[in-house]
């Protein structure tokens, strides 16, 4: 064996050990459940893979964090096969402190307007973190900050949360309107 075929399989093995490890450093995302308490360093980003995303659905993105330290987070979803590059924001949304995106999927599950992935890689999206000011504490701006994340399916574009607020609205309107009705029924001509 001569030294160039012996590099040769070298780079092949650190090749194959830095996929395994770039993997490894992705982080599962799954519809409807939160992560809460991760932290990143402020110019620092971290990968989530989507997963248990059905066919045609609606799908929002969601990062709070506390405005006790200098940073905001951005939400990117990956407009390509690779790690490297980052898509375009898809009705992307900053409210106080808190980053969101929504998308929908298409019949076989992919992002809407985005390159299908590899067929056994989930679509990702990065959050990341940048410093956004001064802080009164300059330690604070070396300290890691903790944020929260969830994948939401929506209905038709809104929270299925939205569901119990407008079940108690409704249940409230029909409370009130049996004891209005009868009321004014006596009044009414």
């Amino acid at each position: 064996p001569t030294l160039q075929s012996n590099m040769r399989v070298f780079l092949c093995l650190l090749a194959v050990v830095g996929a395994v490890l770039c993997e490894s450093l992705l982080h599962e995302l799954a519809v409807d459940r939160p992560l809460d308490f991760e932290t990143l360093l402020p110019g620092t980003s971290r990968t989530y893979e989507l997963t248990h995303i059905q066919p045609n659905s609606h799908y929002e993105v969601r990062v709070s964090y506390a405005a006790t330290t200098p940073t905001t987070f951005k939400i990117y979803l990956e407009n390509d096969e690779s790690a490297d590059n980052l898509g375009e924001k898809t009705s992307h949304r900053e409210l106080l402190n808190v980053d969101k995106i929504m998308f929908t999927t298409d019949d076989e599950g992919h992002i809407n307007g985005h390159k299908k992935p590899h067929a056994h890689k989930h679509p990702r999206v990065t959050v990341l973190a940048e410093h956004a000011g001064v802080s009164w504490d300059p330690a604070l701006s070396e300290q890691s900050v903790t944020y929260n994340i969830v994948l939401e399916s929506l209905l038709q574009g809104a929270p299925y949360d939205v569901l119990n607020i407008g079940a108690v609205i409704a249940v409230g309107l029909i409370v009130i309107m049996s004891i209005i009705i009868p009321q004014m029924a006596p009044r009414l001509p």
